[in-house]
């Protein structure tokens, strides 16, 4: 017998999204120790996305830029060690979500997302995904089809076998 396409579906979203949820917490620790940076390629670094302390930051460049400059055309990967810096204040993510301009330069704007956000996000869909559905008694196992009155201990909608005690009250 086949397995139906909806319980498969179902099956992948839980593992990925418990998947998702690891690794949004693996970024998380990941994050108070490093930070890392991405900027894409391009003359101008009109996006830079930021890991760091907790939150991702989303740089983006909505104006003239006055003091930014990129010397090559290449992507470039950042990873610095920041978890020995004593004059950092640490939030370890637990901010609220905001955007604002740079003071001084008011062609950049800062994105900050919690990646608790993200997790809580990810997580809450995810269990909603492995919450059990309630079946009552008498109807069938797999697709909840009422079998009162069913005899043949077989259910008549996806013909799955049922016990024939239950299906006869």
């Amino acid at each position: 017998m086949t397995v139906p396409k909806r319980s498969r579906l179902r099956r992948i979203l839980k593992r990925a999204g418990t998947g998702l949820c690891v690794l949004i917490v693996i970024a998380w620790i990941f994050s108070l120790r490093w930070s890392v940076r991405f900027t894409p390629t391009g003359k101008s670094p009109d996006l830079m996305i930021e890991l760091w302390d907790g939150f991702v930051s989303v740089v983006m460049v909505v104006g003239p830029p006055q003091s930014i400059a990129v010397k090559e055309d290449v992507a470039c990967l950042v990873l610095q060690d920041v978890g020995n810096v004593p004059h950092l204040r640490r939030f370890y993510g637990f901010i609220a979500p905001g955007s604002y301009l740079v003071p001084g330069n008011s062609g950049v704007r800062v994105t900050h997302i919690p990646i608790w956000l993200c997790l809580f996000l990810v997580f809450a869909t995810t269990a909603l995904l492995y919450r059990r559905r309630c079946i009552p008694p008498g109807h069938c196992e797999k697709c909840g089809y009422d079998l009162t009155g069913n005899v043949s201990g077989i259910c008549s909608e996806c013909g799955e076998p049922c016990e024939a005690e239950a299906s006869a009250t």
